[in-house]
């Protein structure tokens, strides 16, 4: 039980304040609640009997207490909310009056073609107003916005199919579109190089390829070695102990192919390493048989062979201008 301290009423544990004067209330002891609850059981019994109207005496003047009024409940919260809905108010304002400024919005440029490898490109934004959003762009694009530009990243298309779609972006009442492919096969493949030549020893060159692809296969004689790098691959000639050799690198995507050609020192392959060839004249017999006559043959003297013109009797065709990108390293590998 609680009482007001000024007017004395008595209000249940829930309650804080009176309503009357809107002082604090206090709380009771269970001594002073069983004797209030002996004054109402008196002044009850009082009521109930007769009252007396005859006056015995003056009756005595009783000055009204000016209760203060209520205190009022804190308004620090409404003028919160207020205000945050003020300011909210103002943003919106302020945003469609910034997106509907836009008297023109181009796109530069209106259109892009991706390879099949993927890429990325950046088309810029010219307009006069202060917002731009994206309304539409297909799932296949990635797109990150700037400020006067957005950037569009495409990944491989392995789909086997071409990839076509549109992006929209607005600006108030301004709309602009662009045009965006992606093939879905190569178109070319260039390399650095067209010739390869290696000496006796081997070695190691480096090849850069350039494609609109994705995956470009290589295909080389068994006595090479290849290795992707991340901008083309190696070629890699073990030492050769037997004859001048070479052959053709064929790389190819799709429909599309490119070729290279490869050569090593070696052996003479016409001599076989003699340095001299058998005489054609004579077979190799250093004679001419003129029916039963056997007369010296004047293309071999006699000898049987001829001096090899392909490699100049060393036995040996070196390849002249031998290229090498590898470090010594490479080569005992």
């Amino acid at each position: 039980m609680k009482e007001c301290p000024i007017c004395h009423t008595q209000y249940d544990d829930t309650q804080r304040f009176c309503v009357k004067d809107g002082h604090e209330l206090v709380s009771l002891s269970t001594g002073e609640q069983e004797g209030l609850r002996t004054q109402k059981e008196d002044v009850h019994s009082e009521e109930e009997a007769p009252k007396n109207t005859m006056s015995s005496g003056p009756k005595e003047y009783q000055q009204p207490v000016n209760t203060p009024p209520p205190p009022k409940k804190s308004s620090k919260m409404m003028k919160i909310i207020i205000a945050v809905v003020v300011l909210i108010g103002a943003f919106v304002a302020i945003y469609q009056w910034a997106s509907n400024a836009t008297t023109y919005l181009r796109l530069e440029p209106t259109s892009f073609s991706a390879d099949k490898g993927g890429g990325k490109t950046t088309i810029g934004i010219d307009y006069d107003g202060y917002v731009w959003n994206v309304n539409h762009k297909p799932e296949w694009v990635e797109l990150k916005e700037n400020d006067r530009s957005f950037e569009l990243s495409f990944a491989p298309n392995t789909s086997g199919k071409p990839r076509e779609g549109t992006i929209t972006i607005q600006s108030g009442k301004h709309l602009a579109k662009m045009e965006v492919t992606q093939k879905a096969f190569a178109t070319y493949i260039k390399h650095s190089v067209s010739n390869i030549q290696f000496s006796r020893s081997g070695g190691r060159k480096k090849v850069k390829i350039e494609t609109d692809g994705i995956h470009v296969i290589a295909n080389y004689p068994e006595f090479l070695k290849i290795d992707s790098l991340a901008d083309g691959f190696s070629v890699k000639a073990s030492p050769n102990d037997g004859e001048y050799r070479q052959g053709t690198i064929i790389l190819s995507e799709d429909d599309v192919s490119a070729m290279i050609n490869f050569q090593q020192g070696g052996k003479c392959p016409y001599c076989h390493g003699n340095g001299v060839m058998t005489c054609n004249n004579c077979g190799g017999t250093g004679t001419i048989t003129y029916g039963y006559y056997f007369v010296q043959c004047g293309w071999c003297g006699g000898s049987g062979g001829i001096n090899c013109s392909a490699c100049k009797t060393t036995g040996i065709i070196d390849v002249t201008g031998a290229n090498d990108d590898s470090d010594s390293d490479d080569k005992d590998n």
